[in-house]
Formats: structure tokens, sequence, C-alpha cells
């Protein structure tokens, strides 16, 4: 399983088909349920790991997502997700770099843990 860097997690456990973030940059942001803690602001923040823990495939995006698609990255049930080339600054809203995600059938709910990569889960 992932090793997220301390303190920097953020936790969505109501994926469903139309698109929701996973992920997003922004220190202040509370429709990523959970703040970047002591990231200071305009950091750089590189690499990062989605890790699916809902019961249903998701598909990441860095856009938002059309309702009921079957694009982006699919990441099974368990899986997990290391974008090593990701790169963003953490910055006040609106954040570039946010991470979308959704699962492709109606009725169809999945959660996700997204984070920075510890430096042992890259090693």
């Amino acid at each position: 399983m992932a090793q997220f860097e301390s303190g920097i997690v953020q936790v969505n456990s109501s994926v469903g088909t139309v698109a929701s973030q996973v992920w997003n940059p922004s220190n202040s942001s509370s429709t990523t349920f959970g703040s970047l803690g002591s990231v200071p602001s305009g950091a750089t923040l590189s690499g990062l790991i989605v890790a699916n823990t809902g019961s249903n495939t998701i598909y990441l995006a860095s856009g938002s997502l059309a309702a009921a698609s079957a694009t982006g990255i699919p990441v099974a049930p368990g899986g997990e997700v290391y974008l090593s080339a990701y790169s963003a600054t953490q910055s006040a809203p609106p954040a570039s770099g946010t991470i979308w995600a959704q699962t492709s059938v109606v009725g169809q709910t999945s959660s996700t843990q997204s984070g920075l990569p510890s430096v042992a889960s890259v090693i």
C-alpha cells in the first residue's frame, strides 16, 4: 500500500459517476477532504500517489471529466498510480494541478487516498 508523506494525504470517500476532486494542491480547499498540513504556500509539490481504496474502478484525469465516462487513467480497486512527473505549486484557489476521478457506471462509487509519496515509497 502507498506510503504517503506524513500529514499530506487527502481522502475522498464519495467518488461517483460525476467527477470529484481527489487531489487539490490548494491548502484552503474544503472539497478535497483534507488540507496539506504544514506545506507552505508556494512550495513545489513533486510526485503524487492516488490509491483506489474503494470497491469499483476509478478513472483519473487532470481536468473535470464528463459524467459516466471511462476516460482517464483506470485504477482498479486496491490499486494505485504513482504520477512521478506530477508537479504543482501549493497555492490559494484556484490551484492548477487538481486531479479528478470518477467511476464509469451509474450508481457505482469508490474512494481514494491521494498524497505526496514518502521517500520510502519511491525507492
